[in-house]
């Protein structure tokens, strides 16, 4: 029925694993350097690290339908390779939310997969954004929403909201894919946003695309058919 509800939970340890299956929320708030081994939460979640914070074990939300998963790091925040956030429940799955914000850096693991199922994606960084190869963000009909001091995507990010911003990638350096082949950014029935100040080289698959490049160095998106730039 939660854990550190109110006021929250202080700890000062290494190493956490969390599973709340019934109601209620969690709210942790560790003072130095934490790795998430493990995490499953019905209700809502905010996990705070004073330092680093690396989620080094799978995330399963089953159960969670409607529910909002905040991850926050004091310096840096890392998603270590090969994770999954999913629900373990395929036949019946369940849409949430996830606020991920660093004070440092913020990197997506090579062949992590961040599936949301309906649920809004969030991936704010006050330094750089790294998403590496072979890692998916999916999130159905949720939105994308991307910041760092620069940016590099490689994998995949795939939306199928309908709005203008289904995915929205801001930087203000650049936007890059790593000269990667895959389609970066797939907002098929929506909009993307891309504000950069100094060039972006993507590969999109989208319906409408509103980019500013406001400073300097060249833009140059690959886009894989029809597109309307508004």
């Amino acid at each position: 029925s939660g854990i550190g509800r109110l006021d929250g939970i202080e700890t000062d340890i290494d190493r956490l694993t969390v599973s709340n299956t019934g109601s209620g929320n969690i709210n942790i708030s560790e003072n130095d350097n934490l790795d998430l081994q493990g995490f499953n939460s019905a209700g809502s979640a905010i996990v705070f690290a004073g330092n680093d914070f690396t989620v080094n074990g799978n995330i399963d939300v089953d159960g969670a339908n409607g529910a909002t998963y905040q991850f926050l790091a004091n310096n840096n925040l890392s998603l270590i390779n090969d994770l999954q956030i999913t629900d373990s429940t395929t036949a019946s799955v369940d849409a949430v939310n996830y606020d991920l914000r660093s004070v440092g850096t913020l990197t997506v693991g090579n062949g992590s997969d961040i599936y949301s199922y309906g649920g809004n994606v969030n991936l704010d960084a006050t330094g750089s954004f790294s998403k590496n190869a072979n890692s998916i963000i999916n999130t159905g009909s949720g939105t994308i929403d991307i910041r760092g001091s620069s940016v590099s995507l490689q994998g995949n990010s795939i939306s199928t909201n309908t709005s203008a911003n289904a995915i929205e990638v801001t930087s203000l350096a650049n936007i890059t894919d790593g000269s990667n082949a895959q389609t970066d950014l797939q907002a098929t029935a929506g909009g993307i946003i891309l504000r950069s100040a100094t060039g972006i080289t993507l590969d999109i698959d989208a319906a409408s695309l509103d980019f500013i490049n406001s400073t300097s160095g060249n833009v140059t998106i690959d886009e894989a058919d029809a597109l309307d730039i508004t």
